[in-house]
This record gives C-alpha cells, sequence and structure tokens, in this order.
C-alpha cells in the first residue's frame, strides 16, 4: 500500500518544476527585449559592438543557467524515483529495526519495546531528549526475562509533562548477583506499507512509523548497517 503525497520542494518555496518555468521566463523576455532593441535601432546609430556583445554573454549565461535547472530536474526525478522503488520493495518483508526510539504525540507516549533476556532483579529505563540528556526515569524491580512493550507516560523526571517530539531510551538491567543482564531493544516486525512525506519514505511497521535509516536488518538479506 503506497500513499503519496504533494511534489517535492527544495527550498520549501518552490519545487524544480517551478524553478525551471521561472527561469525559461527570465531567458524569454531577455531574449526578446534583444530583439526589440535590434529592430528599433537607429541604422545611422547602430547599437556599441562592445555593448552588444555583453549582451550576448548575459544571454549566453541565461541559457547556461535553464540548462542547469533542466539537469537539476532530471537528477532530482532519477533520485526520487530510485528512492520509491527501493523504499517499495521493503513492503510485506519482515524488518529487524531499532526500537529503542519513542516518540510523544499530542503528549501521549509511545511504547517502549524491548527484550530481557534473563531475568533482572532491578531494572532502570532511562529516556533522553534529541541533546542526549535524561529528561524520564523509571526503576522496575523483578522483571521476568521476556519481551516487553512498555508504555511511557510522557511524564519529566519531576511530574511535569515533556514536549512533543522524538526520543530514545535506554534500559540497564542487573540479576540478583548485581550482574548485568543483556537487554536488546531491536525488534522483528512485518512491514505493511510505506508513506511518503514530503518525498521521504516511512515505513509502517505493525502502526509504528520507522524510517530508512532504522531499519538494521532485512529478513534473508545483509545487515543495512
Amino acid at each position: 500500500m503506497i500513499y503519496d503525497t504533494a511534489p517535492v520542494r527544495l527550498d520549501g518555496s518552490q519545487t524544480v518544476g517551478e524553478q525551471k518555468d521561472a527561469a525559461k521566463t527570465t531567458k524569454d523576455e531577455f531574449l526578446r527585449m534583444l530583439v526589440t532593441q535590434l529592430e528599433n535601432q537607429d541604422p545611422l546609430q547602430p547599437q556599441d559592438a562592445s555593448e552588444f556583445a555583453n549582451q550576448m554573454t548575459q544571454f549566453g549565461i541565461l541559457e547556461q543557467m535553464f540548462n542547469m535547472n533542466e539537469s537539476m530536474e532530471s537528477m532530482i526525478g532519477s533520485a526520487e524515483a530510485s528512492l520509491r522503488m527501493s523504499a517499495m520493495q521493503y513492503v510485506g518483508k519482515d524488518v529487524l529495526v531499532d526500537g529503542s526510539r519513542v516518540t510523544v504525540e499530542d503528549g501521549v507516549g509511545g511504547t517502549m519495546r524491548f527484550n530481557l533476556h534473563d531475568d533482572a532483579k532491578l531494572a532502570v529505563i532511562s529516556v533522553m531528549d534529541s541533546a542526549g540528556q535524561v529528561v524520564a526515569a523509571e526503576q522496575i524491580e523483578n522483571m521476568e526475562a521476556g519481551e516487553y512493550d512498555y508504555p511511557f507516560d510522557a511524564k519529566d523526571i519531576e511530574g511535569g509533562n515533556l514536549p512533543d517530539g522524538k526520543y530514545q531510551f535506554m534500559v540497564r538491567a542487573l540479576d540478583d548477583e548485581q550482574r548485568p543482564v543483556l537487554v536488546d531493544t531491536r525488534m522483528q516486525a512485518h512491514v505493511d506499507a510505506v508513506n511518503f512525506e514530503n518525498g521521504v519514505p516511512v515505513l509502517i511497521v505493525e502502526g509504528k512509523r520507522f524510517g530508512l535509516d532504522e531499519i538494521v536488518e532485512v529478513k534473508g538479506d545483509t545487515k543495512l548497517d
């Protein structure tokens, strides 16, 4: 299942096609102005040769800029098509994704999924912001080995509400002899669809959204990182 969106904008305001049209308009206007000057010049006082040469040079520069815009449009179109085809190949496959990210959206925290390889006497879940600062933490005692889907309450260390955004979480665990317990935040899941947002592919995996950079491995293929 593929969802499409508006064309990609290079600078947030104009698409490549719009920039091309603007360049073509400028080129055509300059050419018309040059022809008009030649048609209306006084035969007894023709235009200075150096000035005419300068105008032709300017026209040549405009021509090069127009050709560069066309080349850029072709290159970006090819790259976008290649990216779309690459992303579409994930649909229907099982992938291993980096599950150490959790989001807060509309004040509601997401789910933190992790796998505890052995029983733990104590586990500490830490949530970090984009700067790597710990903004939330929780201690859990006596956890059995297994997979967990732990809901994030979107509260900071002092009990306040965290702003919407993407966060990283980390789980550290110790057994009853104070030895570290292996915790894996990666998860294997099925890719249901691809959603293109502003030209950027986002994989829909069991209702969650992941970028291509979060895919660690595709089942049957080599690791992507």
